[in-house]
């Protein structure tokens, strides 16, 4: 054995041991439990950061540490791999997309793998593959064919940067959720998916999902916004149409004044049709508007229209204002001015009444109940019970080339699916490099996009899918990657699925983590999966951000500095007083940001695996805060880290180095050994709950740690003494090694057993090493020793005196002494003083 701890060389031999002997391929077997353990597959945008890494290693230790359980353990890998920076990456150098993407995924793979993370490679996925995506052309026929996929001409969110629709769970605060962008508004015909149709189930069913974060459920149950009400027809004066009020407290019917509708509301677009000049003008121009921007109360239009109040039959007059949210109830909000101020406002600024006066309000009710509002409403026919969603179908159109092809051919006035014997449709990423354009201009492109149906011209769909579909069902591939007979081998996904524990970002609450439910209820609905749990998966972990200091300085404009590049000066009284760059630049901090491009404050992993290893990043990783924490980024931590790693590489090579045979047995220790051996068992069930139940990876190394420094002091000067140093150093690997796999795989074979860590169960703790361990508390009497009691460890303090008092030596004390106090220093000493 080396005397120092070389991690280039370990690692590439370890890795080089797990790549033949294929050790972390998932296999089916009906007599083992399985485990699934999954995180969010990674975007191929061509380098990984912190944030993989902090992801894959939380993945990679639970999956470890479910195979040292004897369990079947599925860990797969694969690529998101359509999207907007590979065709924007493709524009820019002339190329087409899939180079970009593949260049990527082939040196990400290689980042990845010097990690060593058990993934079964063999089932790698990548999106963007015709063997991948045909199936999901196939199930979008499906759904169009059950009626819960339609196409529909309405106002969508409008990226002008990225020239494509957002879904609304795109359109985060105005503003596109990709670029940050401000949005504005498109009347578009566009795809959807009926997630409306699925909003009780989406709802009623996170109350299976007891292992998700509160918080994440909480998020999904206000995005899906169920509330009960009323519908409340309104009659317009002179005119057929009439409004449909979406209504929460009748009551406020009574002080309504007036009523404003949205610019998309089908009586804003019939005004349109008019083509008077100022209601064209205004309507177009608010179309226009981008989200995000403040909107003023004088961007209004009067349509001269009359709503009769069908509870109090007074005229309300009807505005149109670019305010009101398009996906709300109904698109109209009563304008109540003796209640909201902004209501008031605009009722003085256009001389509308500010409160409606009523003779005898006891018709109504009194005092104005909402039961007896709601009573009259539905005497007169004009209210119905209603339940509302927030919550609006999936607009899953997308504008761009690289993505799937819709299977849809465009026939005049039609729509026709195309057939499955045709799919998968592939895209021609040509277009992209002959002439950039948006995909809806199909004129230019005519040789891909024309097609003979029956003997007549009809046009492809040119839109491509939103590529959150694909990280919707990828999943489920997983289970069954090369399997060609049908989208899901349901033999497989019933051994396999659900998912047991699935790793990624809190920032998914209300896309992909939504999108994934739905779409595993509608394969559940179609009969393609055929197990009977209700939720995609099980236990849901969301780590935290991984962060670092950010550095910049301004020249005409603001120059993110690196932190490796910062240099700080000092005065003589050591205050840090300027901080500098490599170029002499004078830079200012920052303050602590997420690790990104933008910054750059972002750690390369390279670097730090050159330096220090994927053992010391990985214990680091683990180490610096809880899991679900956001984590500071120091490189004095993973320093630390690093120094752990040499101390127990050194205490193997000591112990190794004494060459004694003697067998481990506990029959043999004495109190003090016998002590220890328990103390670290004790500590080693802590540190396997911390790691199965709680997750608490920070505290397990914590605890580990402290084994360590105890196994440093431990005597070794007998054979006795080292058969226990050997018994305790395995114990001690095995439970790290989930966590820094390389080291302890060596270090494994160096304390001489057979059989390798990788192929090992956990622990089989035999009942010694459970039972309570009993300590010599030492007994003063007036600060004097007087003897000694054997105790529980950690006993309490009215345990121990309940115990001293059956002590044969203070009793006799006490019969000529009484104790005016009592002193109980916990697992050491008990000191009573007594008066004379």
């Amino acid at each position: 054995m080396d005397v120092l701890y070389y991690h280039k060389e370990i690692e590439a031999n370890v890795q080089e041991y797990w790549g033949k002997s294929q050790i972390f391929k998932a296999t089916e077997s009906i007599e083992k439990e399985k485990h699934y353990c999954l995180s969010m597959l990674p975007y191929p945008s061509g380098k990984l950061h912190m944030g993989h890494i902090r992801n894959y290693t939380i993945g990679d230790t639970i999956a470890r540490y479910q195979r040292m359980q004897g369990i079947s353990v599925l860990n797969p890998i694969g690529w998101d791999a359509f999207g907007l920076p590979a065709e924007s990456a493709a524009v820019n150098n002339k190329s087409i997309p899939s180079e970009w993407t593949y260049n990527n995924i082939k040196y990400m793979r290689k980042q990845l793998k010097p990690m060593g993370f058990s993934f079964d490679w063999s089932r790698e996925l990548i999106t963007c593959k015709p063997e991948f995506y045909i199936w999901e052309q196939w199930l979008y026929v499906f759904l169009y064919n059950k009626e819960l996929a339609y196409k529909s001409k309405t106002v969508v969110n409008w990226c002008p940067t990225d020239k494509t629709v957002l879904a609304n769970e795109q359109a985060v605060n105005g503003c596109c959720w990709r670029c940050n962008n401000s949005i504005a508004f498109k009347r578009l015909s566009q795809w959807f998916i009926k997630i409306t149709s699925y909003a009780d189930d989406l709802l009623k069913e996170l109350a299976y999902l007891t292992y998700w974060p509160i918080n994440i459920k909480d998020m999904q149950r206000s995005w899906i916004g169920k509330s009960k009400g009323i519908g409340i027809v309104f009659n317009i004066e002179a005119k057929d149409n009439s409004l449909n009020i979406y209504a929460i407290n009748p009551e406020l019917l009574l002080k309504a004044t007036y009523i404003y509708i949205s610019v998309y509301h089908c009586l804003s677009l019939l005004a349109l049709k008019k083509n008077v000049k100022e209601v064209k003008g205004f309507i177009t121009g608010c179309l226009k508007t981008k989200l995000g921007e403040p909107h003023s109360y004088q961007e209004e239009l009067n349509t001269d229209l009359y709503a009769i109040n069908p509870l109090t039959n007074i005229k309300l007059s009807v505005w149109v204002v670019k305010h009101i949210i398009k996906d709300y109830g109904t698109g109209i909000s009563i304008g109540i001015p003796s209640i909201y101020i902004e209501d008031f406002s605009f009722a003085i600024n256009h001389r509308l009444p500010t409160e409606i006066c009523i003779e005898n309000k006891s018709t109504y009710g009194n005092p104005q109940k909402p039961e007896a509002i709601m009573n009259k409403l539905i005497k007169t026919n004009k209210c119905n019970q209603k339940i509302n969603y927030s919550l609006k179908d999936w607009c899953i159109s997308r504008q761009r080339i690289w993505g799937v092809p819709m299977p849809m051919l465009l026939k005049p006035k039609k729509v026709v699916p195309v057939a499955a014997k045709e799919l998968p449709i592939l895209l021609d990423e040509s277009l992209l490099v002959n002439s950039y354009m948006l995909v809806t201009n199909i004129k230019k492109n005519v040789k891909w996009y024309k097609v003979i149906y029956k003997g007549k011209d009809v046009y492809r769909e040119p839109d491509t899918f939103d590529t959150f579909l694909e990280s919707s069902w990828y999943y489920i591939r997983y289970v069954c990657p090369d399997f060609r007979k049908s989208m899901i081998d349901i033999k497989a996904t019933n051994y396999w699925l659900p998912v047991d524990q699935y790793i990624g970002g809190i920032e998914h609450a209300i896309m992909h983590l939504l999108y994934f439910r739905l779409y595993y209820k509608l394969l559940r609905d179609a009969g393609l999966v055929g197990f009977s749990y209700k939720e995609p998966v099980r236990k849901l972990f969301c780590q935290g951000m991984v962060l670092a200091e950010a550095f910049y300085y301004v020249d005409k404009s603001i120059k993110w500095v690196s932190p490796l590049n910062v240099v700080t000066r000092y005065n003589n009284k050591d205050k840090l007083t300027k901080l500098f760059d490599l170029d002499g630049n004078e830079v200012k901090h920052a303050g602590i940001h997420k690790m990104s491009k933008s910054k750059n404050n972002g750690t390369c992993p390279g670097k730090v695996l050159e330096i220090y290893g994927a053992d010391a990043l990985r214990l680091f990783i683990m180490f610096a805060a809880p899991a679900n924490i956001d984590i500071i980024w120091k490189q004095s931590g993973i320093e630390g880290s690093y120094r752990f790693l040499n101390k127990v590489w050194k205490i193997v090579y000591e112990h190794v180095e004494l060459r004694y045979v003697l067998p481990f047995d506990v029959n043999s220790l004495n109190k003090e050994q016998l002590l220890l051996y328990k103390e670290v068992n004790k500590s080693i069930i802590n540190i396997v709950k911390d790691i199965k139940e709680r997750h608490s990876f920070n505290t397990s190394i914590a605890s580990i740690m402290k084994i360590v420094s105890k196994l440093v002091k431990m005597p070794k000067i007998k054979e006795l003494d080292y058969s226990l140093s050997k018994e305790l150093l395995n114990l001690t690997i095995k439970v790290i090694s989930p966590f820094v796999p390389h080291i302890c795989s060596i270090l494994w074979k160096e304390l001489n057993n057979r059989k390798a860590i990788e192929e090992l169960y956990w622990f089989n703790l035999n009942k010694t090493t459970i039972e309570p361990i009993c300590l010599s508390i030492i007994v003063q009497i007036n600060n004097k020793v007087r003897g000694s009691i054997e105790v529980p460890m950690n006993i309490g303090e009215a345990l121990i005196k309940d115990k001293l008092y059956l002590y044969e030596k203070a009793l006799r004390y006490f019969k000529t002494k009484k104790a005016y106090k009592i002193i109980y220093i916990p697992n050491k000493i008990i000191n009573i003083l007594a008066l004379k």
